[in-house]
């Protein structure tokens, strides 16, 4: 999803994600800095990336796509998740798009299988 911007300016963010205090998920971002120089001076253990990008940045996010598939936890994401290596993990790959079409951010986020639910809503109207 990236290829098209192969070389330019990111920033890759790497979050450990909680629920309840207890961790959930591993996430890997990379978010394209072309219309945000200077994004890296957040603090986005206390920031929404989404809410910096549009109140900073007057970027708005207005398509994301997911992807949901299966793996498996390895040594490292065990240790962060608190699971046993191996484990089924969910593995949720987001594209998120500003208005313009362009791509801003691609993440990977392998959730906990057993504290992570996935739900979909389809509307007719």
């Amino acid at each position: 999803a990236l290829q098209a911007w192969a070389g330019a300016p990111c920033l890759r963010l790497t979050r450990l994600r909680y629920g309840n205090d207890e961790a959930i998920a591993l996430q890997r971002a990379t978010v394209i800095t072309e219309h945000c120089p200077g994004l890296e001076l957040h603090d986005f253990a206390r920031e929404s990336l989404y809410d910096v990008l549009n109140q900073s940045y007057n970027l708005l996010i207005t398509d994301i796509k997911h992807a949901v598939s299966a793996t498996i936890a390895d040594k490292k994401q065990a240790e962060l998740l608190t699971v046993d290596a191996r484990v089924p993990l969910l593995r949720v790959t987001t594209s998120a798009y500003l208005e313009s079409g362009e791509i801003i951010e691609l993440s990977i986020a392998d959730y906990r299988a057993d504290k992570y639910e996935y739900t979909t809503v389809q509307s007719s109207r």
